[in-house]
C-alpha cells in the first residue's frame, strides 16, 4: 500500500486502461498450450509473482471470479457470480514452470469446492476482520478469455463498446483480464489505498513479468531478478568533483583563508581560526611523539569546549584517525570501550573522569593500560607539551581512517565503525554545500559527543569559515531554553535528533535560525505553515558516513514524511528477502553502495563480511554495498520512504505491521508531545503498546490514552491500534538521539474481568453484550474480534442510538477497537439528530409478484453497500458508441421488453426477519431520455457517463437504466420528430444485486435482438427468486 489505510476504507476509486500488444497475448497463449496450462492460470501465477516483487510476500490470496451458473441458469439474468479465494504458494524460490503446477492444483481443487457459501468458509477460516476490507484477500484477478465482442447488432448502426469507470473500487485492486487479439487490463484501486503512479508501475511490471517468465520458465524466481531490473530503481547521488583528499585539508585551506575570523566560541572564550589552527598543531606534534601515524587511533575524552575541536584536528594532522567519547558515559562503559578500540593516545583533559589504571607489566615497565589491552598513554590537552617537538609528518591518504566511532550491535557489544579520509571529506563538502555555509553563518554545537553526527556540526562549519558556537550543557536538551539560546547567539543552522525536534517545531521560532538538519530517528511531525526555516530531514548510518539521504520538509505536505534523495556519492538499492531489486514503490530492505562508506567494523572481519557486501551493479571492480537492515520505499517522484527496521517487523492478526505507522499517526493528535509506538510479546499474542508523552491537558490519563485510541480507531485499521498505553513524562532518548525501547517500561497487566465504567461506557458495554448474546466483553477487544460481524454492527448502531439518543454510526462501531473508545466516540457524537440513514423502502401500493431469501452473493454485497454507501460500488455501467441513424422509440421498447422479461431487473434487496430478502415488483414502463452532448467534447461525454453511471436507483426500480446521448455537430440536425443523427453514446446501467458481467453480455445481446424486431422471447423456465431458495435448502 502506498498510503495508510485508513479505518474504514470507502470504495472510492479510479480505473486504469492498458492494451499489452498482439505478440505478447499470442506467445501466452502458446506458452500455456505447451506447459498444459490454461491461458488464466500462467496470467495469475505471473500476477503472484507480480505481488510478491512489489510486496515481500511469499504467501498470498487472490480471489478470482467464477461464474456461478450451470445449464439450468445459463440464460438467466441475475447475480450468479461467487468469488473464489485461491491461495498461491511462492515459497522455495520456485520456478514459474514449478509455480505453474502449484497454481493449477490449487486453482483445480477451488473449482471442485465452488459451491461452498462464503459465509461458511469465513467462518471454516476464521479470519481476522476489519470493517470495510474483504475478510479473505484484497485482491481480485478476473479472466474472460476470447474476443471481447459485444453481440450487440443493430441493423444500418455500427457498434463500438468503449471502457468505462465508475471510480469505484470493491476491494484494493480489481484486475479485469480480457484475452483477444491483445491482451486488455482494466484496473479498479481504491484510491484511498494506492495511487495512480503504483497502479501504472504495477502494469509496466507486469507487461515485463510477461515477457520474462514465458521465455524463461525453468529458471528459479530469483535467478530472474536481473532480466527484470530497472536502473531508475537504484538511485545515484551527484558526483561532484572531490573538494578535499582528506578531512584536515578543508579545515587549513579555511584557515589560511580567513585566519582571523572566529572559529569557535565557547561561553567567553573565542577563538579564531589561526588559534584553532596553531592548538591543532601543537597537539599534532604532540601525538606524533608518541608514534601515532596513518590508521592509528586517538581517542577524544573532553567535554563541548574549544580543546574538543583542537583535538580532534590535531590527531588528523598527525595522519591517525580520533575517536570522540563522551565523558558522560559510565566510567566503565568508558573503559569497556578504550580496552575495544585498541586506541594508543587518549587525549582529555585534568578535569574529565580518568577511565585508565596503572599496571606494571611483566617487562618491568610501567605504563597507562586499559583492561588487557595494549598500553594508553593519557595526554592532558589543558597541560603544555614537552617543548621543541618536530612537526609530523602528515602521511595520512584518502583511504586512511579519519574518524571512528561506536555504534550499538544486535548482540550488545557495540561496533566499532572507521570512516576513511575520502567518505569524511565528501560528506562534510556536502553538508557544506547543502546547507550553503558562508562565513556568515553561526553554526550551533549541540548533538551528542558520540554521535557521530556532531561531527557534520563541527567540520562543515570550518571548512566554510563559519562560526562554531557550542550549546551548554543545561540547555541542549530542554526545548523552550534552547530555542531562547539559539535566538540570543544569533544562530542561524542547527542540528537536532528527531524527538528533540519535534518539540522544538511546536514553539514558536528563533527568527535567525534559516536551516534545521533532523536525523537520528525518523521524524514524525512537520514544522507549521510559515516556519521561517527551512527543515531538512536526512537519515544515514554510521557505517555510510553520516548522511546517506536528505531531503527539505515542506508545512504543506500530507502522508508520512520522506527521507529525501541520495547525496553525493551514495548508490542506493531496495532488495527484496531473496536478495534481488524490487520494483519502485515496492517495499525492500535499503543497501547503500557508493564511495562514502566506511571500511567496515574495526577488529570484526566477520561482522564487516555480513553487513558490507559485494555491490553486484556497480561497474567498479571490488565496490560494496551496506546492508542497513532498514525498510523503506522508493516513491514514483525518486525520494525515498523510511518505514521501519527489518527486525521490528511483527504480526499482528495475521497483518504485517511495522509500529512506526501507528507511531507516526499518534505523533499527530492533539495534545500529544512525543509518542512511540513498541510490539511486545509478553502475552500469547504479540500486541501493540503505545508510549505517549501527554500535554498539560486536564483529565485522568486512562480516559486520554482511551480518547487517543478511539482517534486512532478513526485514522488506522485495527490491527494498528496499540491495545495497551503508557503515559511518560519524557520518553528516554539515548546517546544518539534515537528513543531507547530498552528503557520504555511494561505496560501494567489488564484487570481480569475489568468492569466496564459507569455511564455511558456501562451502556455501550450492555448494548454490546446483548448484540453478541454475552453477559461480558472485553473493554479493548473490536466488535469484530469478539464475535460481531458485518449485519451486527448494523443492529449495535441502532441499539445506541436507542439507548443513548447519540448517533454513533455503523462505520464507527466497525472501526472502533473497542468498548472503552467506542464510549469515547459516543460522548463526542453527542446528542443525535433525526436519524441519517435512509429508511428502508416501504412496500408498494401494488402487491409485490414474490419474495425469497437473497442468495448468498446478494447477501454479501447488499452488507458491503450498507458499510460504506456508495452507488458507484455496485452498479456496472457500460458504454456503447453508436454511429449511424437511430430509432430511439425502437431502442426504448426493446429496453422495456427486458426489464419485462427478467424479473432480476425489477427485484430489490431490504432487510428481513432472519436476513436480507429479494421482492419481486410489478413491470413499470421503462423510459430512455436523450441529452444533446457537443461530439467535440469528449471529456464531457465521459463525465456525462460517469455521473449517469452513479446515479442511484429509485426504490421502486427498476434496476436497469438506459440513456442516450446524442453527439452535436457531426452531421445533419435531427429532424424535429426524427430519430436520425450520426453519432450516439449509449450507457447502459445495471444494480450488482441484478446481475453480473455475463448477465450484461446476455442484456446487450438481447436489447440488440428485440430492436431488430426478432419475436418477443419467452421468460426463462427458472425464476432467480427460485434459484434461490434452491441455494437455501441447499445448505
Amino acid at each position: 500500500s502506498d498510503l495508510t489505510r485508513p479505518a474504514l476504507p470507502s470504495a472510492a476509486g479510479e480505473s486504469v486502461f492498458r492494451e499489452l500488444p498482439a505478440e505478447l497475448a499470442q506467445r501466452v497463449r502458446r506458452f500455456s498450450r505447451d506447459e498444459r496450462v490454461t491461458p488464466f492460470t500462467t496470467l495469475l501465477s505471473a500476477f503472484g509473482v507480480l505481488l510478491f516483487r512489489f510486496t515481500g510476500q511469499d504467501d498470498l490470496v487472490i480471489g478470482t471470479g467464477t461464474s456461478g451458473r450451470d445449464e439450468r441458469t445459463a440464460g438467466l439474468i441475475g447475480f450468479f457470480v461467487r468469488t473464489l479465494p485461491l491461495r498461491l504458494d511462492l515459497t522455495g524460490d520456485p520456478s514459474f514452470r514449478e509455480l505453474l503446477a502449484r497454481v493449477r492444483a490449487t486453482a483445480a481443487d477451488g473449482y471442485e469446492h465452488d459451491g461452498v457459501p462464503f459465509d461458511a468458509l469465513v467462518h471454516a477460516v476464521a479470519p481476522h476482520r476489519e470493517a470495510g476490507r474483504h475478510p479473505l484477500f484484497d485482491v481480485v484477478v478476473e479472466y474472460e478469455s476470447g474476443p471481447e465482442a459485444f453481440a450487440f447488432d443493430l441493423p444500418g448502426v455500427t457498434a463500438e463498446p468503449l471502457p468505462l469507470g465508475l471510480a469505484k473500487a470493491p476491494v484494493d485492486l480489481m484486475v479485469y483480464l480480457s484475452h483477444g487479439e491483445t491482451l486488455r487490463c482494466h484496473v479498479e484501486y481504491r484510491t484511498q489505498v494506492l495511487d495512480r503512479a503504483s497502479v501504472d508501475r504495477l502494469l509496466d511490471h507486469l507487461h515485463l513479468l510477461l515477457d520474462v517468465l514465458t521465455r524463461a520458465p525453468g529458471e528459479p524466481l530469483s535467478r530472474l531478478a536481473g532480466r527484470l531490473d530497472d536502473p531508475a530503481g537504484r538511485p545515484v547521488g551527484p558526483r561532484p568533483a572531490p573538494a578535499a583528499d582528506r578531512l584536515h585539508d578543508l579545515f587549513l585551506r579555511q584557515a589560511d583563508r580567513t585566519p582571523d575570523a572566529v572559529a569557535v566560541v565557547d561561553g567567553q572564550r573565542r577563538w579564531t581560526y589561526r588559534e584553532l589552527r596553531d592548538r591543532a598543531r601543537e597537539l599534532a606534534r604532540r601525538v606524533a611523539a608518541h608514534g601515532i601515524g596513518p590508521d592509528d587511533l586517538v581517542a577524544v575524552l573532553l567535554p563541548r569546549r574549544p580543546e574538543l575541536v583542537a583535538a580532534q584536528l590535531g590527531a588528523l594532522l598527525a595522519g591517525a584517525a580520533f575517536l570522540p567519547l563522551d565523558p558522560d558515559l559510565p566510567v566503565a562503559r568508558l573503559r569497556d570501550l578504550l580496552a575495544d578500540s585498541g586506541a594508543r593516545l587518549l587525549l582529555t583533559a585534568a578535569d574529565v573522569v580518568d577511565p585508565t589504571r596503572t599496571a606494571t607489566h611483566a617487562d618491568g615497565s610501567t605504563g597507562i593500560t586499559v583492561g588487557e589491552g595494549p598500553p594508553v598513554v593519557r595526554a592532558l590537552v589543558d597541560r603544555p607539551g614537552e617543548p621543541g617537538l618536530p612537526d609530523p609528518v602528515d602521511a595520512a591518504g584518502p583511504a586512511h581512517l579519519a574518524w571512528c566511532v561506536y555504534t550499538s550491535g544486535s548482540t550488545g557489544r557495540p561496533r566499532l565503525v572507521g570512516v576513511p579520509h575520502r567518505a569524511a571529506a565528501d560528506v562534510v563538502d556536502w553538508h557544506a554545500r547543502a546547507l550553503a555555509l558562508t562565513g556568515a553563518d553561526t553554526v550551533a554545537h549541540a548533538l551528542g559527543l558520540g554521535f557521530d553526527a556532531n561531527l557534520a556540526e563541527i567540520h562543515p562549519a570550518l571548512a566554510a569559515g563559519a562560526s562554531l558556537h557550542l550549546v551548554p550543557s543545561r540547555v541542549r536538551a530542554d526545548p523552550a531554553r534552547l530555542v531562547d539560546w539559539w535566538r540570543r547567539a544569533k544562530v542561524t543552522v542547527a542540528f537536532l535528533p528527531a524527538p528533540l525536534a519535534e518539540l522544538v517545531l511546536a514553539l514558536p521560532p528563533a527568527p535567525t535560525v534559516r536551516a534545521l538538519v533532523v536525523g537520528g530517528s525518523q521524524l514524525r511531525r512537520r514544522p507549521p505553515a510559515g516556519y521561517p526555516a527551512v527543515v531538512l530531514n536526512a537519515y544515514g548510518p554510521t557505517e555510510a558516513a553520516i548522511v546517506t539521504t536528505a531531503g527539505p520538509v515542506p508545512p504543506d505536505g500530507t502522508g508520512p514524511i520522506d527521507i529525501g534523495r541520495p547525496v553525493d556519492y551514495r548508490r542506493l538499492h531496495v532488495l527484496g528477502r531473496d536478495g534481488t531489486p524490487v520494483p519502485a514503490g515496492a517495499v525492500g530492505e535499503l543497501h547503500v553502495g557508493g564511495t562514502g562508506l566506511a571500511r567496515g567494523y574495526l577488529g570484526r572481519p566477520g561482522a564487516t563480511a555480513a553487513a558490507f557486501l559485494p555491490d553486484p551493479f556497480a561497474a567498479e571492480p571490488g565496490a560494496r554495498a551496506y546492508r542497513t537492515g532498514d525498510l523503506v520505499r522508493l516513491r514514483g517522484d525518486g525520494t525515498v520512504e523510511f518505514l521501519g527496521r527489518v527486525d521490528d517487523q511483527v504480526k499482528i492478526a495475521g497483518h504485517r505491521v511495522e509500529p512506526g505507522e501507528p507511531a507516526a499517526a499518534l505523533a499527530l493528535l492533539p495534545g500529544v508531545r512525543q509518542a512511540a509506538v513498541v510490539a511486545r510479546h509478553d502475552r500469547v499474542e504479540p500486541y501493540l503498546v503505545g508510549y505517549v508523552v501527554l500535554d498539560d491537558e486536564a483529565g485522568p490519563p486512562a480516559a486520554r490514552t482511551a480518547r487517543l485510541a478511539a482517534e486512532l480507531g478513526e485514522r488506522l485499521p485495527d490491527h494498528l491500534v496499540p491495545r495497551a498505553w503508557v503515559v511518560l513524562d519524557a520518553l528516554p532518548v539515548g546517546d544518539t538521539g534515537k528513543v531507547d525501547v530498552t528503557r520504555l517500561p511494561a505496560p501494567a497487566a489488564p484487570p481480569a474481568g475489568e468492569e466496564p465504567g459507569p455511564g455511558v461506557e456501562r451502556l455501550v458495554h450492555d448494548a454490546w453484550c446483548a448484540e453478541l448474546g454475552v453477559s461480558r466483553v472485553p473493554l479493548d477487544v473490536s466488535f469484530f474480534a469478539a464475535g460481531g460481524d458485518s449485519l451486527g454492527a448494523v443492529r449495535l448502531a441502532n441499539r445506541l442510538r436507542e439507548a443513548l439518543g447519540a448517533d454513533v454510526g455503523v462505520d464507527r462501531v466497525l472501526r472502533s477497537p473497542g468498548v472503552r473508545a467506542l464510549a469515547v466516540a459516543a460522548v463526542a457524537a453527542g446528542r443525535a439528530p433525526a436519524a441519517t440513514a435512509p429508511p428502508s423502502p416501504e412496500p408498494l401500493d401494488a402487491a409485490l409478484r414474490d419474495r425469497a431469501p437473497a442468495t448468498y452473493q446478494q447477501e454479501l454485497m447488499w452488507h458491503r453497500q450498507r458499510q460504506a454507501p456508495n452507488p458507484a460500488a455496485v452498479h456496472m455501467a457500460v458504454r456503447v458508441d453508436l454511429t449511424g441513424p437511430l430509432d430511439v422509440p425502437a431502442l426504448t421498447a426493446a429496453a422495456d421488453a427486458l426489464v419485462a422479461r427478467h424479473e432480476a431487473l425489477r427485484t430489490r434487496v431490504v432487510a428481513g426477519d432472519g436476513g436480507a430478502v429479494q421482492e419481486v415488483l410489478p413491470h413499470r414502463p421503462v423510459t430512455v431520455p436523450v441529452v444533446d452532448l457537443p461530439a467535440t467534447d469528449a471529456d464531457g461525454v465521459r463525465a456525462w457517463c460517469v455521473a449517469t453511471g452513479r446515479e442511484p436507483f429509485p426504490a421502486d426500480g427498476p434496476w436497469l437504466r438506459a440513456r442516450l446521448a446524442r453527439l452535436t455537430g457531426t452531421g445533419p440536425e435531427p429532424a424535429r420528430a426524427g430519430h436520425v443523427a450520426d453519432r450516439w453514446v449509449l450507457l447502459m446501467v445495471v444494480h450488482h444485486l441484478c446481475g453480473d458481467g455475463w448477465s450484461m453480455l446476455q442484456l446487450l445481446d438481447e436489447l440488440g435482438r428485440a430492436y431488430a424486431g426478432a419475436p418477443p422471447e419467452r421468460a426463462p423456465a427458472l425464476r432467480y427468486v427460485e434459484h434461490a431458495r434452491r441455494q437455501r435448502r441447499a445448505e
